[in-house]
């Protein structure tokens, strides 16, 4: 099958590289920031990342179309390097908070760049299986990361070996695209559709919009789960670092046992909406369940996170399937708009808790992103299916 072709492969292997040195700081980069800065600061260091993001998205497709998207993958492998390096060897609050943001930026853009590596090579028919096996590997790097990360960090929270590590494996991951330009830098033909443009296009197509709207609320989901989670259960459950790394192992199982299978379902048999649908209702029950327990047990945590991500499963390979069975590579407009639902969802989220955390104590958080999953779930029976 076509999804077994080299370039494939090659896409897959780099895009593991890449995401485990970007997951391995995923649960500890709130408590590393809040060594320097108060809690709901953290959230506003995240809103400042996500707007710069955001304001550099508006000229990003040109960039791409005047040095392509090989040429500045390169240069976004550098300079997040040079960040992670940065934060590994600082003691300075504003020089720290200045590499976050640089690193934070770069992952945002380095996503887009494999969106465009890999849509230049699908096909439309295979377009569920492509995506969630590429998908997959992006999650058994979240899957290694957890305890990998628990041992770096070890009892002395030596938060800043982890950004160490990041830069290691971002220089594998320079390496490998440099030694095989040849099957990554190929010529493309983009549409040049500025961000503004993209966005009445998306806002025209009542499907799309769904889609894009979904994807943010996603990412908000996953910006209350990694950022205030990790929190909650170190500061007011209790738990440590070492048991946490066990729990979030299991949380991330369902990535890789339900995405793959959900992607050939949609493929084949049923379409994205009612999984899509079913995923947005898990996620609300599980914020409301999270709300309300109490306990310091392990399983309990353990059963409880990875239920939440069966939600979050479904839902990522729902909207990623049908997103991408609607464009092609030279879409790079609406390629980076939909890739901008992650500034976006996690700019509303650090925006919000950095509000709200001054009127209502953390768990309420969880019951209001309970609230906003649950309406746009009922939402989405409006989208038409692809099967």
């Amino acid at each position: 099958m076509v999804r077994n072709n080299k370039r494939f492969q090659l896409i897959y292997i780099l895009f593991f590289i890449v995401v485990i040195g970007d997951a391995l700081t995923g649960y500890i980069q709130s408590s590393y920031l809040n060594q320097y800065v108060s809690l709901p600061t953290v959230g506003l260091i995240f809103s400042v990342a996500s707007l710069i993001a955001l304001l550099i998205a508006l000229f990003y497709q040109r960039l791409i179309v005047k040095f392509n998207n090989y040429n500045l993958t390169i240069l976004l492998f550098l300079i997040a390097t040079l960040a992670n390096f940065w934060l590994y060897t600082s003691h300075s609050g504003p020089l720290v908070i200045t590499a976050f943001i640089i690193r934070y930026i770069c992952f945002i853009f380095i996503a887009t760049s494999f969106d465009l590596f890999l849509e230049r090579i699908s096909t439309d028919c295979q377009t569920g299986s492509i995506r969630t096996i590429f998908m997959t590997w992006g999650n058994l790097a979240w899957l290694a990361s957890p305890l990998l990360m628990s041992w770096i960090v070890g009892v002395n929270n030596n938060y800043q070996a982890i950004y160490l590590t990041g830069s290691i494996l971002l220089l594998v991951a320079l390496a490998l695209t440099i030694y095989k330009r040849r099957e990554l830098n190929q010529p493309t033909v983009y549409q040049e559709h500025s961000l503004v443009k993209s966005l009445k296009l998306i806002w025209q197509k009542r499907d799309l919009r769904l889609i894009w709207r979904s994807a943010i609320l996603l990412n908000f989901f996953y910006f209350i789960v990694s950022i205030y989670v990790p929190i909650h259960l170190y500061q007011t459950v209790g738990l440590s670092w070492s048991n946490l790394g066990i729990i979030f192992t299991i949380m991330l199982l369902p990535f890789v046992l339900f995405e793959i299978p959900a992607g050939i379902i949609a493929d084949k048999y049923l379409g994205e909406k009612e999984m899509l649908m079913t995923g947005h209702f898990i996620m609300a029950l599980a914020m409301v369940l999270i709300f309300f327990t109490t306990t310091d047990n392990l399983l309990a945590w353990g059963a409880l996170l990875f239920f939440s991500r069966i939600g979050a499963a479904l839902a990522e390979a729902m909207q990623e399937t049908y997103f991408y069975k609607q464009v092609s590579v030279k879409d790079v407009g609406l390629i980076n708009l939909f890739r901008r639902s992650t500034s976006l969802g996690w700019l509303i989220g650090a925006t919000l808790t950095f509000i709200l955390l001054s009127f209502v104590a953390l768990p309420h958080i969880f019951m209001i992103l309970a609230t906003v999953l649950l309406i746009n779930a009922f939402s989405l029976h409006n989208l038409i299916d692809t099967k």
